[in-house]
């Protein structure tokens, strides 16, 4: 069984009917994130009282790592129940 169906069985499984359509669209928040990313990060950077760095926000585009972390977080909360 590929990791996807299994994913999907286990949130099927796991999530009762009534919090699915939610936390279905967290990971669709998610999802938006990492299509466009910058205006991501000039909202947490202005969040946190900082300014967005432009060469950083690049540099952070351009890194697989960033977006696996995002995807990452929005996978573990859809299954925990957390809203990110």
């Amino acid at each position: 069984m590929n990791e996807g169906k299994k994913f999907e069985q286990d949130f099927i499984q796991s999530v009762p009917k009534d919090e699915q359509a939610g936390r279905i669209m967290e990971l669709e928040k998610a999802l938006k994130k990492i299509a466009n990313p910058i205006p991501y990060m000039r909202k947490e950077a202005e969040s946190s009282g900082c300014a967005l760095d432009g060469i950083m926000a690049i540099r952070l585009s351009e890194d697989p790592h960033y977006y696996r972390e995002i995807a990452q977080k929005a996978i573990d909360a859809l299954l925990e129940g957390k809203e990110e």
